[in-house]
């Protein structure tokens, strides 16, 4: 019981203190999409957005947009928002957008911000983990990519 008091202390005190300094989306290749999510169609696309904090550390959401039409950076401008606010106001901000954004954005926000709250660092029998947190990986793979 001390053990998750102690992680759902440090989580929280992480929400007030991390803030995002670096915002990056990636669009991948079909062929990644397929890695990503098995169950993917020809029609699939899907990516990623990393979220960095000052120190270096990275919450990655993955994101799956079935009708991702026209403009990439349009669509991945919704979550500048975040930059410069901690994680704990970016969770506020992606709870209140949710029914602007939607399903897909909101979960893969979420997401990301959940895992750089967290504070995970990559597990080295967790291949796909590793791979989406090496920036060499991810731009090998990228069909758009977008910074703010």
């Amino acid at each position: 019981m001390q053990a998750v008091q102690t992680e759902a202390t440090h989580r929280r005190e992480r929400m007030d203190k991390v803030t995002i300094e670096r915002i990056e989306c990636f669009r991948f290749d079909r062929e990644s999409a397929r890695l990503l999510l098995p169950d993917s169609t020809v029609k699939d696309c899907c990516g990623i957005l990393m979220l960095g904090s000052a120190t270096g550390e990275l919450g990655i959401g993955v994101f799956r947009e079935c009708a991702l039409k026209g403009d990439f950076i349009r669509w991945a401008c919704a979550f500048q928002g975040f930059k410069h606010h901690t994680v704990g106001e970016g969770l506020l901000e992606a709870s209140l957008k949710h029914d602007v954004w939607g399903d897909v954005r909101s979960l893969a926000a979420e997401n990301a911000l959940r895992e750089l709250a967290a504070g995970r660092t990559a597990a080295p029998d967790e291949p796909l983990f590793v791979s989406l947190h090496d920036h060499a990986y991810c731009f090998e793979h990228a069909q758009a990519y977008v910074i703010f």
